[in-house]
């Protein structure tokens, strides 16, 4: 697998939920024009019945970077119980689209964002 595939963690939580992160062939039953959930042939999918982030495996880093959030923002939507039907999947590309472009352009904010995440799990592992 190439960069951004490899290190990939397998599974993240959203809210209260633990998502299956599969890094499939472009062909899987996931992806595919005739499932419902993905409107055609998709780069990602998020299930919530079983609760699984399906990924093409066919993508430059910067596409596999908006699909993640894309798909994470689809899972952050069902955990907030947020359901705006057909509008829906375009505020999930705009949020992938543009929380992808955040991240690149702002190296030193991610970098702090990494940081504070890493103190909080750690103050909450001691309290």
């Amino acid at each position: 697998m190439r960069d951004g595939y490899d290190k990939m963690p397998r599974k993240v939580w959203v809210g209260q939920h633990e998502f299956k992160v599969a890094v499939v062939p472009r062909a899987d039953a996931a992806l595919a024009p005739d499932n419902p959930e993905t409107e055609g042939q998709a780069d990602g999918a998020c299930e919530f019945e079983p609760t699984v982030i399906s990924i093409a495996d066919d993508m430059n880093q910067s596409r596999l970077l908006e699909t993640v959030m894309h798909e994470l923002t689809h899972a952050v939507n069902h955990a907030a119980s947020i359901e705006d039907g057909a509008s829906e999947e375009s505020i999930a590309d705009l949020h992938g689209k543009i929380w992808t472009q955040v991240w690149i352009v702002n190296p030193r904010f991610a970098a702090w964002w990494t940081r504070t995440c890493i103190a909080v799990r750690k103050e909450r592992a001691s309290a």
